[in-house]
């Protein structure tokens, strides 16, 4: 059986023991009363994050591609891209069906820690590219689908979140093991960005979005703007209730996205409906009387 090339560094031996009991405390943390919003609050930053970080646009023929060849291994030559410029040239394309049996077979029949496997698998994924587009977020989702084999903390602790804030660092570990030939240098960086994950939420507070939210706009307010639409109306309502909460908090409780109620904000901030009290880090909106 084929096995990808990877050597397990003290640090990462290390980094699997604090990951292992961080896993408890997190699955705890997950039983209290705001768990609920919590994961949806890392739901919507995975959309986001997935966007940002691939942050590239095609044009129609490139979409037609995909489009055609959606499901299917590419036929042409590929790479992987950083803002910086190429970061890796993938594997010929009439290799890539042996090159992802051979994976998978590795994957199915390791008896390598899960942790360690999901940083493999993830690795070796993006240096064969199977497809046109895509292979970043796939290869993400496989590592996601990975851990949560190992504990089911890891559906709401995505690595499209932990990867977001540190992308350069993340290519820079893809191009370390490609030069070395060997998925340590990977390894030993997504094992970290695991560790610090679980290690900032296991005590991540989450604010509730109001039981109670007023849903009447006072109609001398109505008049006044006749021109705002309802939507915009209903953010003013959430930040009237409470000012201290979040975009993404107000998305979710509102069931739209955490940019729709940045726009609305905008709105009524030019609007003089609301005044940000505070800086844009620490601050809170509040309601103007009117």
């Amino acid at each position: 059986m084929y096995t990808p090339p990877f050597t397990i560094s003290a640090e990462a031996i290390n980094k699997i023991a604090d990951i292992s009991r961080l896993i408890e405390r997190y699955a705890i943390r997950m039983e209290q009363e705001d768990a609920l919003m919590l994961r949806k609050a890392n739901k919507i930053k995975t959309i986001h994050s997935s966007l940002a970080i691939e942050g590239n646009t095609l044009d129609e023929e490139q979409v037609r591609d995909i489009v055609d060849n959606a499901g299917q291994y590419r036929r042409g030559g590929v790479g992987v891209f950083s803002e910086s410029g190429c970061v890796h040239i993938a594997p010929p394309a009439d290799r890539v069906p042996y090159l992802m049996a051979d994976l998978f077979e590795w994957l199915s029949g390791s008896s390598d820690h899960l942790l360690v496997r999901s940083c493999v698998f993830h690795y070796e994924f993006e240096f064969i590219h199977p497809f046109a587009d895509g292979n970043g977020r796939m290869g993400r989702l496989w590592q996601s689908l990975i851990l949560s084999r190992l504990h089911p903390v890891f559906e709401h602790l995505p690595v499209e979140n932990m990867v977001y804030a540190n992308q350069h660092q993340y290519y820079d570990a893809i191009t370390a093991s490609s030069n070395a030939a060997d998925s340590g240098p990977f390894i030993d960086f997504m094992l970290g960005e695991i560790q610090k994950t679980l290690e900032a939420h296991k005590r991540e507070p989450i604010k509730k979005v109001p039981n109670k939210i007023p849903n009447k706009v006072p109609n001398k307010l109505l008049q006044a703007f006749p021109e705002m639409q309802s939507m915009a109306w209903s953010v003013y309502l959430q930040i009237a209730a409470n000012g201290h909460l979040t975009t993404i908090q107000m998305a979710e409780a509102l069931g739209i996205s955490d940019r729709m109620v940045r726009k609305h904000i905008n709105t009524l901030k030019a609007k003089g409906l609301i005044t940000r009290v505070g800086s844009n880090k620490t601050g809170h909106w509040e309601a103007n009387k009117i």
